[in-house]
């Protein structure tokens, strides 16, 4: 959505005029403290009358010359104003006359085609003056040869140093001084010129003072700042640059004056703009061009590039894109480390059924194999496990067992389980851990480390490895 209104004149052919409605030049331009009509053009009716005016945007405002006439409370001439049929509100003038008074306004509008209609009613001949409709253009909407009006507040208009905010405590309105001798405004506008409008304060004891303007680079004029009234005058036209060729052009505005002299302001700037019919060149504030794109809008000013913008935007993307990359890293660590835990926990579960744990018989003069053997890993909370909780007691039962009666080997049924061991006492000696016999089966604890197996005493049984 565009920020710069559009000014239509109450010339444009574009305006449909209902009523006897005649054309006025000139003769209001000294009638108040809030300057001259727009272009010093008006149009009046003294009978009933009305127009219209269809646009596309979301806000517009209709202004004129308000010269009413009070007859015992009852006003002359009256106005209502519609869109698209509906009224909307009314602008209360004043009592004192004055140029460049809304008459009606709203910001509310669908971004769409509308029509606003003003109908006038007078009741004893006090003439009703029309000025000109300003409206917030879509921006598909093209609207060739039209005159922009640009504040202040505009990103365009390049302050330097010196100048100071205005804003009145009576009428609300706001601006831009400087009383700094030296101090510049510039701005690139394509058309095929410019007015500027200002503010003369109310300050009698200010001098009158002098500013220049500088076109392109190459034409320096002067111009005066002067006191017309001893109050405070609003919408004061300082300069009009004269035409220019259509193209891109740069303006610098330099005050000359001092702290004792009027100061140089700026409430606003209407810029006669025209159709782009050809790619325009980029202008330095000394007035050189470069090539540069063409517009895609000819209502809008050719701004620099906001290089600070783009720069924070890359920089703001930078940094969202390590922030993804360091999330989704995280998460697939997390994802890991939770499989591998899952994985690790699995294969340390011990079973809590001593009964089903297999037996490990240790025969006279027979190694086990390896392949029938399966390490204890052990659990994190339980590192080492006595043997006397699993190996029974040695009794004289199994030391009557001969080595053709031991028996053969159970089958591993899973990881990491406790053993049981049996031996013949008579072959202690042939055996693979042979017994002191000072020693009795009770007494002997052995441990089964999680690298190197068990150890009985001082005693080691070899590791164990699960079959390949």
């Amino acid at each position: 959505m565009s920020s710069r209104f559009i000014v239509v004149d109450d010339t444009n052919t574009q305006i449909t005029y209902d009523g006897l409605w005649f054309p006025d030049t000139g003769s209001l331009d000294s009638v108040g403290n809030d300057g001259a009509p727009y272009l010093s053009t008006l149009h009046g009716t003294k009978p009933n009358a009305s127009l219209s005016f269809t646009f596309e945007g979301t806000s517009v405002a209709l202004y004129g010359t308000t010269i009413i006439r009070d007859d015992s409370g009852i006003m002359d001439p009256t106005w209502g104003c519609f869109i698209d049929n509906i009224r909307i509100d009314r602008e209360v003038p004043g009592i004192a006359a004055a140029n460049n008074q809304a008459l009606c306004m709203t910001s509310t509008l669908a971004d769409e085609s509308h029509t606003i209609t003003l109908n006038v009613t007078v009741n004893k001949a006090q003439t009703f003056w029309f000025d000109s409709i300003q409206y917030l253009p879509s921006e598909s909407d093209s609207v060739p040869n039209a005159a922009i009006l640009v504040d202040f507040l505009d990103p365009a208009v390049d302050f330097g140093p010196g100048w100071n905010p205005l804003v009145s405590p009576i009428s609300g309105f706001q601006a831009r001084g400087t009383n700094t001798t030296g101090a510049a405004v510039s701005i690139h506008f394509y058309g095929v010129g410019l007015a500027w409008y200002g503010y003369i304060p109310a300050d009698t004891t200010l001098s009158p003072s002098v500013a220049t303007y500088t076109l392109d680079g190459k034409t320096t004029s002067a111009f005066p700042i002067n006191r017309v009234a001893t109050t405070l005058e609003i919408n004061q036209k300082l300069f009009e640059t004269p035409s220019l060729s259509p193209g891109l052009h740069s303006l610098i505005v330099v005050n000359n004056g001092g702290a004792t002299s009027l100061p140089l302001t700026l409430q606003y700037i209407v810029i006669n703009n025209v159709t782009e019919t050809s790619p325009p060149a980029s202008l330095s504030p000394n007035g050189t061009s470069s090539p540069t794109g063409s517009s895609t809008n000819s209502r809008k000013l050719v701004t620099t590039t906001p290089v600070g913008a783009i720069a924070g935007a890359v920089v703001g993307g930078l940094v969202l894109l390590v922030i993804i990359i360091l999330i989704l890293f995280c998460l697939r660590y997390k994802k890991r480390s939770m499989f591998h835990r899952r994985r690790y926990a699995t294969a340390l579960e011990l079973p809590n059924d001593e009964a089903q744990q297999p037996q490990i018989a240790v025969q006279t003069g027979q190694h086990q194999q390896p392949s029938q053997i399966t390490p204890y890993l052990g659990t994190p909370t339980d590192s080492r496990r006595t043997m006397s909780t699993m190996l029974p007691s040695v009794t004289s039962e199994s030391r009557g067992k001969t080595e053709s009666q031991a028996q053969p080997p159970q089958p591993r049924k899973a990881l990491a389980q406790a053993s049981t061991v049996q031996a013949d006492d008579n072959s202690a000696s042939n055996s693979l851990f042979p017994l002191n016999q000072a020693q009795s089966a009770s007494s002997i604890r052995g441990v089964f480390l999680e690298d190197s197996g068990a150890r009985f005493g001082t005693v080691e049984m070899p590791p164990a490895y699960t079959a390949v």
